[in-house]
């Protein structure tokens, strides 16, 4: 479809009951208003606003030449401004006037007055947005929570796959009913934690997920793609604790800042946070931000930039690489008296350090839409692009001995490329890429970060929520081994 052809929607009306289907109708020639939730045992709302609990559903009326077309579109909910796909969009299959009746639930919002806006977007091409519905007023209430999706046992059978060299490999699901997460971390006491869009970070112990969250970011800002929060363990977190997160985040004048928080874990809370580093930005990113820990304890950030002026200026840190100090400040032997250790990076989806060399490699994308793989010792003449379209995101390096052949191999999660990207170094020469491999193409959909466990084992995780790749009950947590 041409991004000429999108037409943004017509909205109808609001449901504030749990529906099956979305109302039908002409705003201007409606018989009946939209209906109120029962005022019986509610606070009074603000003025014009309509009170609920957010476990409603919406309906509107999408205007599409052909039912086919809606899965060319997502739909994107503005809470306050903010934006997160709607991701239990239903339409019917037929249409009325030319237009589809469809319905989603209500996106995630915290207790209190909240301005809210839908509006289409086109997911081929251009991404083309648009236009924004009339502004709801909504009164959210206090209900008691459901049951997490995520806190229950999985039992999808694991899936069997072999690598090009013969390497036998088994992919165990370990949760869904994810919230688009776009960044993992494995502690050597088996805990995975899992950063949602949502602003969540959630803790996978023991077979399932915790119903509570090591962390809420009640300020992260949300995309339509995927989330904007980082996360990283310091190399002693088993003794220290200590953990750092990135993120975009919406500041208390309605802007954009990307942030860096110092936290500490204990018992699967994050607490005593403290903010290191701090940057305002015009809009929040398309992508996440990556960081990780170095093993002489200097924090290493990757922010991304939305225009090759701002990642060209040392007025902003996005489009940078930054190399910090666990306290914010800027360690001495930096190349210069500032954070910046590059500049004039697109998007770094991942990077991490070979375990044989202690070289930096960066996998991303450039400003001529090119997936690349680089030595960041050697600088952007040394880099290389893959063959196929990746979309990096995620990058680990494997140091364990588990799986024997793996070992110094790097994996790149391929969020647009679906799949899991293996790059096999040379047995002879740690620094020659000698072929790069697809696991699971297309079998997981978006993979939007790995990371290598201290027990040997590889983590990924999906981020497919509002795309086509969706599946029924989230985004999933994966475990990969040789079976061992």
């Amino acid at each position: 479809m041409r991004a000429s052809t999108l037409r943004h929607a017509r909205w109808l009306c609001i449901v504030v009951t749990l529906i099956e289907a979305a109302c039908g109708g002409d705003s201007s020639s409606s018989s009946s208003p939209p209906p109120q939730a029962p005022s019986t045992g509610s606070p009074s709302s603000p003025s014009g606003a309509i009170t609920v609990t957010g476990t409603e559903k919406i309906g509107w009326d999408q205007p599409a030449d052909s039912a086919s077309q809606l899965s060319h579109y997502h739909y994107l909910g503005y809470v306050d401004d903010v934006s997160q796909v709607l991701t239990t969009v239903a339409c019917a299959g037929t249409s009325t006037n030319g237009a589809f009746a469809c319905a989603a639930s209500l996106p995630k919002m915290s207790v209190g007055s909240h301005r809210f806006e839908i509006a289409a977007e086109e997911i081929d091409g251009a991404h083309q947005l648009g236009a924004k519905s009339p502004t709801l007023l909504l009164n959210v209430v206090a209900s008691k929570p459901a049951a997490a999706a995520v806190t229950a046992a999985v039992s999808e059978p694991p899936r069997n796959v072999t690598s090009f060299d013969g390497i036998q490999l088994v992919a165990d699901t370990l949760a869904t009913g994810l919230a688009a997460p776009s960044s993992l971390a494995a502690a050597a006491d088996g805990r995975v934690f899992i950063a949602n869009r949502d602003g969540s970070i959630l803790v996978w112990q023991n077979g399932r997920v915790l119903s509570q969250p090591a962390l809420q970011l009640g300020d992260a800002a949300q995309t339509s793609d995927v989330g904007l929060v980082g996360l990283a363990l310091d190399p002693e977190f088993a003794s220290n604790g200590r953990v750092f997160v990135a993120y975009a985040a919406r500041d208390q004048n309605d802007g954009f800042v990307h942030r860096i928080l110092r936290l500490r874990d204990t018992n699967g809370v994050f607490g005593e946070p403290g903010v290191i580093l701090e940057d305002r930005v015009l809009s929040a990113p398309l992508h996440p931000p990556r960081i990780h820990v170095g093993a002489d304890h200097t924090v290493y950030v990757a922010f991304p930039a939305g225009d090759q002026a701002t990642a060209e200026s040392y007025g902003s840190y996005a489009g940078k690489m930054l190399r910090i100090n666990a306290d914010g400040t800027t360690p001495r032997d930096n190349p210069s008296a500032t954070p910046v250790i590059s500049s004039g990076e697109a998007i770094v989806g991942g990077f991490d350090w070979h375990p044989a060399t202690g070289r930096l490699w960066l996998s991303g994308h450039d400003w001529q839409g090119r997936d690349f793989i680089r030595d960041f010792t050697l600088g952007t003449v040394a880099g290389a692009t893959f063959e196929s379209p990746v979309d990096p995101s995620g990058a680990a390096f494997y140091a364990s001995k588990r799986i024997a052949g793996f070992t110094n191999d790097l994996f790149i999660g391929g969020l647009n490329g679906r799949h899991l990207r293996r790059v096999h170094f040379s047995t002879s020469d740690a620094n020659r890429i000698e072929i790069t491999e697809h696991l699971f193409d297309g079998q997981y959909g978006r993979i939007s970060d790995v990371v290598v466990g201290p027990d040997g084992a590889i983590y990924f995780c999906t981020s497919n929520a509002g795309t086509t790749s969706a599946a029924p009950d989230g985004d999933r947590l994966i475990r990969l081994t040789n079976g061992s």
